[in-house]
């Protein structure tokens, strides 16, 4: 009886020691938290040819949410740099302009394409210099944007959680206190550009649309 006993508590403790060591929690671990795209936020830019840029997220909200009152200021967890609100870079974006050649024909590269030139950037002196956001602010206001509540934006794009649960999309659309007001209303060209790119269907065409709104 005793022996049964003696062997019974022995395994027990051997149960606890395995146990014990598998919920040690590993230092080292990470955990990689699940990001809407970086490119469908920022746009992309066609050097050369502004015509066939692509407007993202990124420009909507600093249009809509950016001054300096608002998203603009230093005191916000959020804030927005970019046109016409808080500048983050002293130098507009590098522009491109098509080499000449005598005769007024475009001078091209071996591929056949146009060889560009690149041209002075221009230090910011006002807001609006630069005529556009730099690439700088965008990726900054993203990693301010994503930063906001992480695990629910993992959940939003893992599609375990709806987008309209983010504060983002909550306080833009006035579905929630917010010292702007409504900023972006449901349907309109803003809410499909923010709402595709978090679903991970970016629609650039209702990007533009809401960059290019009066």
């Amino acid at each position: 009886m005793r022996r049964s006993l003696a062997l019974a508590a022995s395994g027990c403790l051997a149960l606890a020691g395995i146990a014990s060591a598998c919920s040690t929690p590993d230092p080292g671990a990470r955990v990689a938290a699940g990001q809407p795209d970086k490119a469908g936020f920022v746009g992309v830019r066609v050097p050369g040819d502004s015509s066939r840029d692509v407007a993202g997220v990124g420009e909507v909200l600093v249009k809509r949410c950016g001054s300096l009152d608002c998203h603009g200021a230093t005191n916000r967890n959020m804030r927005l740099y970019g046109l016409n609100g808080a500048r983050l870079s002293t130098r507009c974006d590098t522009t491109y302009s098509q080499a000449r050649v005598d005769g007024g024909g475009v001078e091209l590269e071996a591929d056949g394409g146009p060889r560009l030139v690149e041209g002075p950037a221009l230090e910011i002196t006002t807001p609006d210099q630069c005529g556009r956001s730099t690439a700088a602010e965008l990726e900054a206001d993203y990693e301010a944007v994503i930063a906001l509540e992480p695990t629910i934006m993992s959940d939003v794009v893992a599609k375990r959680a709806d987008p309209g649960m983010l504060t983002v999309v909550r306080k833009g659309r006035g579905d929630e206190q917010h010292k702007g007001g409504t900023r972006i209303t449901p349907g309109d060209p803003a809410d499909r550009c923010l709402l595709g790119w978090l679903r991970g269907a970016p629609d650039s065409a209702s990007c533009k649309a809401a960059v290019t709104a009066p």
